[in-house]
């Protein structure tokens, strides 16, 4: 969350939305602006861990893998009652801006595209990021059942890549980047040069087999001489 100069200015919430991840193809109307900011703003940071290490310290303590993308809750509303002393608002306007808030954040260009790449900025808030999931509370109606209030909660990821990544250890434990379906034998070849070690490097990793990788994942591989090569 980077700093951002304090302003005289009532800064708003505002969401872009892009098509890429490089963030150089805007979307077409893809821009929210909050009528009132967020009340609450919620950031989650959390950190992974190896199951096992006894291979360090005999199996006290934890082992870092990585941080998982950091996640930010914000809660905000949108009023079409009055009562912020607005009454040039058209009838529908909540209503409206809930569609266009759920247009600027989950619109695909297709079937196999992944959902829109969101800059989210507000006074030091500055985040590049995906939603996670959102909810919409009505709480007010006019008597023909138009909303005139509406609570939003909106959870926004941070991309993978732009997460602290484990680096090299300086007791000699290496990061692998290892995809789904990645033979744990290749990947304890190309680390050790002997497929032997699959099964300990699984056991360091708190994986459940030693033949694969089930899901994408940084995997540590600690010296040759920390692990137990299986000759069977």
């Amino acid at each position: 969350m980077a700093a951002s100069p304090i302003s005289s200015k009532l800064a708003k919430l505002k969401i872009e939305a892009f098509s890429d991840k490089a963030m150089t193809s805007a979307i077409s109307g893809g821009t929210f602006t909050a009528l009132v900011n967020p009340d609450t703003v919620k950031e989650t940071i959390a950190v992974c861990y190896n199951n096992q290490n006894a291979w360090r310290n005999n199996g006290t303590g934890r082992v870092f893998n990585h941080f998982k993308p950091q996640e930010f809750e914000l809660n905000f509303f949108l009023d079409g009652t009055g009562a912020l002393g607005i009454d040039t608002l058209a009838a529908d306007y909540v209503w409206n801006q809930v569609q266009l808030f759920r247009f600027v954040t989950t619109t695909r260009k297709d079937a196999a595209s992944p959902p829109p790449y969101l800059k989210v900025s507000w006074g030091a808030l500055f985040i590049h990021c995906q939603l996670e999931r959102a909810s919409v509370n009505y709480t007010v109606f006019d008597t023909d059942g138009t909303p005139l209030r509406a609570n939003i909660t909106a959870a926004m990821k941070t991309f993978a890549d732009e997460t602290l990544k484990k680096a090299n250890d300086p007791d000699g434990t290496k990061a692998i980047a290892a995809a789904a379906g990645s033979s744990l034998a290749k990947l304890a070849a190309a680390a050790y040069g002997s497929a032997g070690y699959a099964a300990a490097l699984a056991k360091v990793n708190g994986l459940t087999s030693s033949r694969s990788v089930t899901s994408d994942k940084t995997l540590s591989a600690p010296p040759a001489t920390a692990l137990k090569a299986n000759s069977s």
